[in-house]
């Protein structure tokens, strides 16, 4: 095996060996991220903390394996929502779920649907559209968080979930342009021949052109759904009454028993066990329509 990596290296050149070697310890580093979290989720706190056992395995001849690291991260995690009201870790996931999945499914509509409209309707609204999503991802939107919280409660969606649902609903984006270059490569042969049979406008969008870029779709999709997961400002900030799991990692984090590194790292793995199914399940579908930063239709 080792002579066949070193035989291909020899074929390559240089830039190819270099952008070879910066992968491999760019991958190195995160799989011993991985390692370093999963051995130490298992240590003895006294192991890690006081005899300084950082780096290596679990000192077992002097402390038992502490599988109860993971009950207390899950313990840790809990957040007070009302009260004497706590949510603790399963609450939390399946607020996470909730919110992931919702936002995942509007944002990605809203976004097809509008490079739809902006890539196939040659309009003046759709060329302004088009600007308004271009001058918006260039545009900082620090400063709008009060102005958006005062208009959400005013609207009575603060601190709801269909209220973060709808705010994280942006047409805009990466992926917008994605999507609007998508369509702009479909020929319009499709929608004249579907026109021709008597079809309208909704039957071509969920007919005709959608199932032709449904792969990239699934891709950004999945890309998304592991954003919000991932999120926890905006849960945080807007959504007080439902804390996500991402939230209640972050804040185990600030706390003062943060110290129980063990523990800390336990909770972090719990949290990323369903990021890492999702991948391994769909990782042939992200990786054949993801190619070079970009989305293949």
């Amino acid at each position: 095996m080792a002579k066949k990596i070193v035989k291909k290296i020899k074929q390559m050149d240089f830039a190819a060996v270099f952008a070879f070697v910066v992968l491999a310890l760019y991958s190195f580093i995160f799989l011993y991220m991985l390692y370093f979290a999963v051995i130490t989720s298992v240590k003895n706190n006294y192991d890690f903390a006081f005899d300084h056992n950082i780096f290596g395995l679990p000192n077992t001849a002097k402390y038992p394996l502490s599988f109860e690291n993971f009950e207390s991260g899950m313990e840790y995690m809990k957040i007070q929502i009302r009260g004497r009201e706590y949510a603790g870790f399963f609450a939390q996931f399946v607020y996470a779920l909730m919110y992931a999945l919702g936002c995942t499914f509007l944002n990605v509509f809203s976004k097809v649907s509008a490079a739809y409209f902006c890539s196939k309707y040659d309009t003046k609204f759709g060329r302004i559209l088009y600007s308004v999503a271009v001058v918006a991802m260039i545009l900082p939107v620090v400063g709008t968080m009060a102005s958006t919280i005062r208009i959400m409660r005013m609207l009575n969606i603060y601190n709801t979930y269909h209220g973060i649902v709808i705010y994280n609903a942006s047409f805009w984006g990466t992926y917008f342009l994605v999507f609007y270059a998508t369509f702009k490569g479909i020929p319009d042969t499709y929608a004249e021949a579907a026109r021709m049979d008597g079809a309208g406008h909704f039957m071509i969008f969920f007919k005709i052109h959608l199932p032709l870029i449904m792969p990239s779709v699934f891709a950004v999709s999945i890309l998304q759904f592991i954003m919000f997961w991932n999120d926890y400002q905006t849960p945080m900030i807007y959504l007080e009454s439902m804390p996500t799991i991402s939230y209640g990692l972050y804040r185990f984090s600030t706390l003062e028993r943060a110290s129980n590194a063990p523990a800390l790292l336990s909770a972090s793995l719990l949290v990323c066990i369903p990021i890492v199914i999702l991948f391994i399940i769909f990782k042939n579908v992200i990786m054949q329509n993801v190619t070079a930063g970009g989305i293949k239709g």
